[in-house]
């Protein structure tokens, strides 16, 4: 039971048996064939509150919820089989997160990535 590294008494970590995860997620995507050769994706994803333990404090810390949008483009045209090209943008609003020590590892939460741009250029022989 690790209820007793918590600083308010109103919350508990009954419910929350992990630490760092959220209790609740949520993804929900779209696919949209715009034409036969371009197809669009869109990703939401929403991760509820969860607790870490911080390396300078003793009593677990609570992070809100989260969110974050995804947007994708891939481009397979016709007269080139195999081929597809590719674009990709990953927290478009530059929402910012943290990776989280799920125990006391002595070590602060330290930044995920921001919004990434990805190219992606491939061909299957």
């Amino acid at each position: 039971k690790v209820s007793h590294f918590v600083n308010d008494s109103t919350t508990s970590f009954e419910k929350n048996k992990v630490l760092a995860l959220p209790k609740f997620r949520m993804n929900a995507g779209l696919r949209y064939a715009a034409t036969e050769e371009l197809k669009l994706n869109a990703q939401f994803q929403w991760f509820g509150e969860r607790y870490y333990i911080s390396a300078d404090e003793i009593n677990a810390v609570k992070v809100g919820s989260k969110y974050y949008v995804n947007l994708a483009a891939v481009y397979q045209p016709k007269n080139i089989e195999n081929f597809t090209l590719g674009v990709s943008v990953f927290n478009v609003f530059d929402e910012s997160n943290f990776f989280y020590q799920p125990y006391n590892g002595l070590m602060p939460p330290y930044p995920a990535p921001a919004r990434e741009l990805i190219f992606k250029v491939s061909y299957k022989f």
